[in-house]
């Protein structure tokens, strides 16, 4: 069974500030080097404004991909938890 990869699409000073568990910072030319379009991705960032621009790229090159609805703002709103 394929896992979902969570791409967090915000800078590093953002990164700073809280992670979702298991999410992995994205780097566009290196996660598409290692990582097959078979593997479905969450994209995120804090209002969804860049990961909208990070998903567009990917399912342009053939990965299905979701967005996480609210962003990470939204994450820390409702108390889900972080790192």
């Amino acid at each position: 069974m394929n896992r979902v990869k969570v791409l967090d699409c915000r800078s590093g000073p953002e990164r700073k500030l809280g992670l979702i568990p298991g999410s992995i910072p994205y780097n566009p030319n290196r996660f598409e080097a290692e990582n097959a379009p078979a593997v479905p991705v969450v994209c995120l960032s804090w209002t969804n404004k860049r990961s909208l621009v990070a998903a567009y790229r990917l399912v342009k090159q053939g990965y299905i991909v979701y967005q996480l609805k609210g962003g990470m703002w939204n994450w820390q709103r409702q108390g889900y938890p972080k790192i």
